[in-house]
């Protein structure tokens, strides 16, 4: 492990393996905001180009590497997000990396077979003249040292990675924790001003409720006044209907002896009406079951025709109802086609579309999925720390609630005993005054009883007289009926056997034809 942490390729290529997703989140909004300042730190890009074709990304990846879509199979892959690192310049050595900064690297592939070419040209062996030559020797040492310096160049690039990483660190750690800040800050602010608008509106019902007990006094007062002077009059009037009674019950007696004879004549009369009806009633019933035997007779004639004339209306109706189930065959057939046409031009007009449209849709839905993970994360902080202050003001308000429901409890309670006593003062008093009303309530159902009697006696007798008046016209129309019956039933009779005689007569005419034309064939033959 202390290899690769000191290997600078090794770092350059895998900086992020530590690091959550989140947190790589939040270093490349750092560094979009601090990205001027960065590039005038670390010098202007090198102009130097690569001499190898390298795999690289569009620049808004680059710079962005979160917001790039996510993967599918028809896309290539692409490498891992990696932090910007700033490597040394390799030009000396041979080895192409592209810019100074940019996110770039050599895949590992390439690189290893860069490394071997450049090993096999060290390696080779020297020509026998270079070794007498001084001056190349000279230039061997040279490179030597060179060589040496390039690798205090890594090592001092690598600390200076390390050092700007622990910037970053110590920058970021120190804006969330302002940001916390002002938002404790702002939280105990508004909590603050919760709790004073709380208590003002506790303020206001309680004066409101002060304001409504003193309404509910001066109602009770003005109530007990207004029943009393109402108890002073009715004890009043009761003494005046007293008095109207005792000269009423006088009157009274003496109707009575008045409508007792009255009774007795009308009763009579009934019972000598009565005999008399019951006598004109005898006499019809002779002569009603009379009429009931030709209506017997009547009925059996109709009962035949109505046999005869059955085939024909049954005929009729079954004709009928063929013709409805053509017409229903009909419908049907024209509702299918009408239902297969919508069918087709839905189909038509719901065509797939293409899949590069279908692909774009998707890496749109992949981005919404990821800005609603964030939503939701921040939205779930905020819902723990508003529950948190709630639970506070909720217990606040439950203990002021609490005194408040003692104190309303203890007046309501003063009310209830105040109106349960005024109220068993009125009872008292009611029952005193239906007390002395009862004899006074017997005479007047008394009253109300003959009244009732007489009136029942006079609508009989009426009646009895609107029966007899209906009775007259209702026996003339009755006997109209029967004559009309009677005329019609010979009509349908004679009209019945004329058309059985025509039938008769056609019958017999066909024989009597048939007859003639055999004996003219017989006759022909003899001849």
């Amino acid at each position: 492990m202390k290899r690769k942490r000191n290997n600078p390729d090794y770092v350059a290529q895998y900086p992020a393996n530590r690091l959550n997703k989140m947190s790589v989140f939040i270093l490349g909004l750092v560094l979009m905001t601090t990205h001027s300042t960065t590039a005038g730190y670390f010098g202007p890009p090198s102009p130097i180009q690569p001499r190898y074709p390298i795999q690289t990304m569009p620049p808004t990846q680059q710079r962005y590497p979160m917001f790039q879509p996510m993967q599918t199979m028809q896309q290539p892959m692409q490498p891992p997000i990696q932090f910007p690192y700033f490597p040394y310049r390799y030009e000396q050595s041979g080895i192409p990396l592209g810019r100074q900064g940019s996110n770039t690297v050599t895949p590992p592939a390439q690189k290893a077979a860069l490394d071997n070419k450049l090993m096999t040209n060290m390696n080779r062996p020297l020509r026998p003249q270079m070794e007498t030559d001084g001056r190349q020797r000279k230039q061997l040492e040279g490179n030597e040292n060179e060589q040496k310096e390039l690798e205090k160049q890594r090592q001092k690039q690598v600390l200076l990675n390390q050092y700007a990483k622990q910037r970053e660190e110590e920058r970021k750690q120190e804006a969330e924790e302002e940001l916390k800040e002002q938002q404790e800050e702002e939280q105990v602010k508004r909590e603050e001003e919760e709790l004073k608008r709380k208590e003002e509106e506790l303020k206001q019902q309680e004066e409101k409720l002060k304001l409504e007990q003193e309404e509910l006094e001066l109602e009770e007062e003005q109530v007990k006044k207004e029943k009393e002077e109402q108890l002073k009059q009715e004890e009043e009037e009761l003494e005046k209907e007293e008095e109207e009674l005792k000269q009423e019950e006088e009157q009274f007696k003496q109707e009575e002896e008045k409508l007792k004879q009255v009774l007795k004549q009308l009763l009579q009369e009934k019972e000598e009406t009565l005999k008399q009806y019951k006598e004109q009633l005898k006499l019809e019933e002779g002569l009603n079951q009379e009429e009931a035997e030709e209506q017997l007779k009547l009925e059996k004639k109709l009962k035949q025709l109505e046999e005869l004339l059955k085939p024909q209306e049954e005929q009729q109706r079954e004709r009928k109802k063929q013709l409805l189930k053509e017409e229903e065959k009909q419908q049907r057939t024209l509702l299918e086609r009408e239902q297969e046409e919508q069918t087709e031009n839905q189909l038509e007009e719901e065509a797939p579309e293409n899949e590069w449209v279908q692909q774009q849709k998707e890496w749109e839905q992949q981005e919404k999925q990821l800005e609603q993970a964030q939503k939701q994360w921040q939205q779930q902080q905020q819902k723990q720390r508003e529950n948190q202050i709630g639970e506070k003001l909720k217990n606040q308000l439950e203990q002021k609630a609490k005194r408040k429901q003692t104190y309303v409890e203890q007046q309501r309670k003063s009310s209830e005993q105040i109106q349960n006593q005024w109220q068993h003062e009125n009872n008292q008093r009611q029952k005193s005054i239906e007390e002395q009303k009862k004899p006074w309530q017997k005479q007047q159902e008394e009253m109300q009883r003959k009244e009732k009697m007489e009136q029942q006696q006079n609508e009989l007798e009426q009646q009895e007289k609107q029966l007899k008046q209906q009775q007259k016209p209702l026996e003339e129309r009755r006997k109209q009926n029967e004559e009309q019956t009677q005329k019609e039933a010979l009509k349908q009779y004679q009209d019945l056997g004329r058309s059985i005689g025509d039938a008769l007569k056609a019958v017999n005419w066909e024989t009597r034809r048939k007859a003639k034309e055999r004996q003219n064939g017989t006759t022909k033959k003899n001849n």
